[in-house]
């Protein structure tokens, strides 16, 4: 969140409000324009007569040019607030100055919450058992009861010239489903659907 901090002779600045900070922060070119003789004595101070420098939040050093202690205003609050200057960067106002200001950090109550209710969606095959099938063996009973075949129908195949057929390996079945699926092409071949061959071809 930025706020906008008045200064003497109705200067404004826009800050970022940074509750995680301790200290405040202005760079140069803000306090130039709010203090120019301030910001000219801090350019030609001497490294020693420095303040100590100030860590970020990733544990990177910021390297502090001096101290400014003006007269601010933010709504019906009024204050001194003392912020380290910096070369550059945005201007943040910390914990250190916020209270001044009528900022208060309070933890929000803890909801209340009840037993949290589940809801459980039913398995796919329990609907589709129940509802679809009965559906569509009612709409389509003709389709699902006969055994039907189709009729005086050939296929048509067209291969590369010089084309030499080679009988492919068989693939596996699994062992869990082996009893399933030779059940199923025994009643293929019962029902006249498919025909054994003991060639790779028929010619």
């Amino acid at each position: 969140m930025r706020i906008t901090v008045r200064f003497a002779d109705n200067q404004e600045g826009s800050f970022l409000v940074d509750t995680g900070a301790v200290a405040s922060l202005m760079n140069h070119h803000t306090l130039k324009k709010l203090a120019p003789i301030a910001a000219t004595t801090m350019r030609t101070q001497k490294e020693a007569q420095r303040p100590s420098h100030l860590m970020d939040f990733n544990v990177n050093e910021v390297r502090v040019m001096g101290q400014h202690t003006p007269f601010i205003s933010f709504g019906d609050w009024n204050t001194e607030a003392t912020f380290n200057i910096v070369e550059a960067g945005i201007n943040v106002i910390g914990m250190d100055v916020l209270p001044k200001l009528g900022f208060k950090l309070q933890q929000a109550p803890k909801p209340k919450t009840g037993k949290t209710k589940y809801v459980t969606n039913p398995q796919t095959n329990q609907w589709t058992d129940k509802s679809v099938k009965a559906l569509f063996n009612a709409k389509y009973a003709n389709l699902f009861t006969r055994v039907g075949r189709v009729k005086h129908h050939r296929v048509r195949t067209r291969f590369i010239q010089h084309f030499k057929a080679i009988q492919q390996k068989g693939r596996r079945i699994p062992f869990t489903i082996q009893p399933q699926v030779e059940a199923e092409i025994r009643r293929l071949i019962t029902e006249g659907h498919i025909e054994k061959l003991h060639t790779c071809t028929a010619r």
